[in-house]
């Protein structure tokens, strides 16, 4: 328990909004809240191909081969994670942050954080990586070197066409 209240401090510090052309940025780490999205009109999702979510990784583990640090490596329970959320905020049109105390309980690991995405229909994997390591604090996430695990997802709005993306790190 001594971690948490260290992480929740973090997290109210590191929790920044980047504007940059059409794509917004977020940060979290393990503490942050989630807006309930069921004030919010459902609408239906388009996946993106799974291509795109190791496009993703790629260019993630690019970056950190070129700060000299060990690739990240997809685990499933924490994917999972990003994906159910990544749908939620296609879908509701939402764009927070999900509660990554779970991910840290049920996926047994003791360290979480997270960066989405938000981007115009046609923003590529590479523009979502470049966007974060423009951002001081989604560049901390991906390049820390604590971090072992991933979680990617990405998904499309139906409705408004908006692109949608996660990253959940994890120890």
């Amino acid at each position: 328990m001594r971690l948490l209240r260290p992480v929740r401090l973090l997290a109210t510090l590191v929790i920044t909004l980047a504007l940059a052309g059409s794509m917004f940025v977020s940060t979290s780490s393990a503490s942050a809240t989630t807006s309930s999205p069921s004030s919010a009109r459902a609408g239906a999702v388009a996946s993106v191909a799974s291509s795109y979510d190791a496009q993703i990784l790629y260019w993630t583990n690019r970056a950190r081969r070129a700060h000299h640090l060990r690739p990240l490596v997809a685990h499933s329970c924490v994917d999972g994670y990003a994906e159910r959320w990544t749908v939620t905020m296609a879908r509701y049109s939402r764009y927070t942050h999900q509660n990554l105390l779970p991910i840290l309980r049920r996926c047994h690991r003791t360290a979480a954080a997270e960066n989405i995405a938000l981007g115009s229909g046609g923003t590529s994997a590479h523009n979502f990586v470049r966007m974060w390591m423009r951002s001081p604090s989604h560049r901390h996430n991906l390049l820390n070197r604590k971090y072992r695990y991933i979680g990617i997802a990405a998904w499309r709005s139906a409705r408004t066409g908006r692109l949608y993306a996660t990253q959940d790190f994890t120890n």
